[in-house]
């Protein structure tokens, strides 16, 4: 049997490789659909299907703070939080708690630069097991015992630093001016958080120890949860034990936690989850456009099967039984599919190198997607399905033909009744495939469309400079001399040419959230059994506003006078006044930053109201917000904005020298204009808006190729039925009305069909759409104007054909 088989395959090839037109718009079809299944697989593998670099991943968890009505919300949690509730954790083998910051890194080798670090308690590279290449890493122990913080670097941090060198345990390398001794170094490649932080954009390059010293207040929040569970220990058990947990906090602590638990998801979610519907959705869309292309073929599979009834007859004369008929077709269906998957690998590999390059920063993991072993095997599987659907719709028929009456003289060259029926069924498929992703593309880009139309609060953000720098807190640990520095920062590049404005803060639209704290407003006293709110907290100069354009709307805004000894005061936006001041006048009233537990902390005196600008996403609504001077306030890392007349780029090496004189050891990151910042925040939303319209634009073509095919197939069957007519004195415009009339009641069947699945389909878009309905009316009514006027055209071409042909040459050919 296996040398039958490798006979027939060698008689495929060559008989496939005699009509190369069939063979490449074949081949070709399927490498397009296999190859961008296979692409995309290589990303869903990469991101969502391969497990956690770490030991056992599948014990790692991430606990955040969440709203008790909301448990799906999720925040993070202050040092207060952690301290009181790791201890309590018995469910997990190690506790721990981190968060993404920068570092100045001086010592070893080369000038100061600035990289990504992480803070973490003791436990925390001890909870992921991974073992250092050099030293160790810090301990949970380490904690107990107290004393200085130790750093562990990565390994790319060591060789480019320090030369690889060996010796670099003990030694002590300076972060933000202060000195901290190395315990390890981590093997290569090895990361942790697997995700790009806002604002904290490239990899981590060192883990250093979170101060142990006991919390003095609740807030501010900023710290994420990871845990090992322990053995023989689940998930759920896990979560019970935390909300048991959260609960004797809240009863501790009932004016921070009255309304707050403690919710635990696989850390793998935490990294990846925010990607996971995006994936699967492009994942379907590919996938659809793969049946489509599948069903191209096997239409052209079918049409070449009518045309070889005439060679299937005499075999069947001579001898050969159906199943060697099978036998034969299914050969030219392997051949077919093996050179489209050897095609489509080829397509895929180019295709993920291109969605590497220009996927947006915040997908994780997507560096690692690659052609490997595990995509080569789909690819293979994809294939083989492919190869039997192809050789199976063909063979089926090829075992009822008749020989005698296919061998008549006067036998017709037309497709039997159900090989008409099969190509029409898989035409309707195609369409209704092609409808879905339509659909699913529109809505897409309309949701795009009402991102990128969002108020951002910010006036022509295209002429606003951004960039990063980090104080060192040895040098600037002083509040007089953090905030002289930034007073001459302020004064200085303001003098430059071609600058309108300069300020500076903590925090950036959109989604540059530094911190956010409890406050309590005078007067005004929580609901019973609700904990204080809590608010974006940013310090900022009076000139922030200006520059970035948001406007004014009642009171003044920070003057000079502003200093640490005036009475202290605050600015809100009109989300605050919203919420709290709702028909009152704001001005004048008093609020405080912490809640009833930190009774030492001073009145802050509201002095004006500003408009809103999103922190906290750009597809969230803003936040109510609460604004103080940075003259009041110490906070070492900052953001230096400039609004100038011209390219804001001109002026990116005069500020970098302006800096260098004000202090040669700070290093700039993170230098964009504020339009930039704003792109960035839709780039998710724009690259999978992109992707759909690529696939929309290729099922739509293969359907339009699919239709065309069919109807010229027909009009070629019905040759001497249309000559025939013409003679009868047809008009052309007849012939092509009822050419088109038919194609277009296979598209519209499809069209129907394809607006069931789509509406079903698309519901699983939700999350994805913002402000935008996935049953949007003006959505599905585009999607069906484009689908039935590509069909029009595709139906009309073959048509026009056949109606401008010589009746007589008709009759003759027919």
């Amino acid at each position: 049997m296996l040398d039958g088989f490798v006979r027939d395959l060698r008689y495929a090839w060559r008989a496939l490789r005699r009509r190369k037109g069939f063979l490449i718009g074949a081949v070709g079809t399927l490498a397009l659909g296999v190859g961008t299944n296979t692409a995309m697989f290589g990303v869903v593998n990469a991101v969502l299907l391969a497990p956690l670099p770490f030991s056992r991943p599948a014990e790692l968890v991430e606990f955040h703070l969440a709203d008790r009505t909301h448990p799906t919300g999720k925040g993070p949690l202050s040092v207060a939080d952690y301290q009181d509730i790791a201890p309590q954790l018995s469910s997990f083998s190690a506790v721990a708690g981190y968060t993404d910051s920068h570092f100045i890194v001086s010592g070893g080798e080369g000038e100061p630069q600035q990289v990504r670090g992480v803070w973490g308690t003791g436990a925390l590279l001890q909870a992921l097991g991974v073992t250092p290449a050099l030293g160790r890493a810090f301990l949970a122990s380490d904690d107990a015992a107290g004393g200085d913080s130790q750093v562990v670097l990565s390994h790319e941090l060591w060789q480019r630093r320090f030369g690889g060198s060996a010796d670099v345990v003990g030694r002590l390398v300076t972060l933000n001016g202060r000195s901290y001794p190395v315990v390890g170094v981590m093997p290569p490649g090895f990361q942790f958080p697997l995700r790009e932080a806002r604002g904290l954009p490239g990899p981590v390059e060192l883990w250093i120890r979170h101060p142990a010293e006991p919390a003095t207040r609740r807030g501010p929040y900023y710290l994420s949860g990871v845990g090992r569970l322990a053995p023989n220990v689940s998930l759920q058990q896990a979560q019970s034990q935390l909300t048991a947990v959260a609960a004797r906090v809240a009863a501790a602590h009932p004016e921070t936690n009255a309304d707050l638990t403690l919710a635990a998801r696989p850390l793998k979610d935490a990294f990846v989850g925010g990607s996971r519907l995006t994936l699967y959705a492009l994942f379907v869309a590919t996938g659809l456009v793969l049946l489509i292309a599948a069903a191209n073929v096997a239409n052209l599979l079918l049409s070449r099967g009518t045309a070889r009834r005439r060679e299937l007859a005499i075999r069947v004369a001579q001898g050969a039984t159906p199943r060697r008929l099978v036998q034969q077709l299914l050969a030219e269906g392997v051949v077919l599919a093996a050179l489209g998957a050897v095609t489509g690998a080829v397509l895929a590999s180019f295709a993920l190198r291109v969605l590497v390059a220009f996927a947006p920063p915040d997908v994780p993991r997507l560096e690692h997607a690659s052609i490997d072993g595990a995509v080569l095997a789909f690819n293979v599987v994809v294939a083989a399905l492919c190869a039997v659907g192809f050789g199976l719709l063909p063979a089926r028929r090829a075992t009822r033909i008749d020989a005698y009456d296919a061998l008549r003289p006067s036998a017709s060259s037309t497709a039997s009744p159900e090989a008409g029926r099969m190509r029409q069924v898989l035409v309707v498929a195609e369409v209704g495939f092609s409808f879905v992703v339509l659909v699913a593309t529109g809505l897409l880009i309309g949701s795009l469309s009402r991102l990128q139309n969002v108020d951002r609060g910010v006036v022509n953000p295209e002429q606003v400079l951004s960039l990063q720098f980090e104080m060192p807190s040895a040098r600037y640990g002083d509040a007089a001399k953090l905030n002289a520095f930034y007073q001459r920062l302020l004064e200085q590049s303001a003098a430059l040419p071609g600058v309108v404005s300069t300020g500076i803060g903590m925090s950036l639209p959109p989604n540059l959230l530094t911190i956010t704290d409890n406050y309590l407003v005078e007067g005004h006293s929580p609901k019973t059994g609700t904990s204080e709110q809590a608010a974006p907290l940013l310090f900022v100069s009076g000139s922030y506003f200006t520059t970035l354009g948001m406007p004014l709307l009642r009171g003044r805004s920070f003057e000079a006078g502003d200093g640490p000894d005036a009475p202290l005061v605050a600015i809100v936006n009109a989300a605050f006044v919203a919420r709290h001041f709702a028909g009152e006048d704001p001005i004048g009233k008093r609020l405080k930053i912490g809640g009833p537990e930190r009774p030492e902390n001073r009145w802050l005196e509201i002095v004006g109201v500003v408009g809103d600008v999103r922190y906290g996403g750009i597809d969230k609504p803003a936040d109510p917000a609460i604004y103080q001077p940075f003259r009041q306030n110490e906070w070492s890392s900052t953001y230096l904005l400039l609004r100038t007349r011209g390219d804001p780029y001109g002026l990116l090496a005069p500020v970098r020298a302006l800096i260098a004189s004000l202090d040669g050891d700070l290093a700039i990151t993170d230098v964009r204009t504020m339009r930039e910042r704003f792109d960035a925040a839709v780039g998710a939303a724009r690259f999978r808006s992109l992707l759909f319209t690529l696939f929309g634009a290729l099922g739509l073509l293969l359907a339009a190729i699919g239709l065309y095919a069919v109807t010229a197939t027909i009009v070629g069957e019905r040759t001497r039925e249309i000559g025939v007519r013409m003679a009868l004195g047809a008009l052309p415009r007849h012939v092509v009305s009822g050419v088109v009339g038919n194609a277009m009641r296979t598209a519209a069947i499809g069209l129907a069909a394809g607006a069931i699945g789509a509406l079903l389909a698309t519901r699983l878009l939700r999350g994805l759409l913002y402000e935008l309905s996935p049953l949007d009316p003006s959505t599905y009514a585009l999607a069906a104007f484009v689908l039935l006027g590509t069909s029009l055209l595709a139906a009309w071409l073959p048509a026009r054909r056949a109606a401008g042909a010589d009746p007589i040459r008709a009759l003759h050919d027919g």
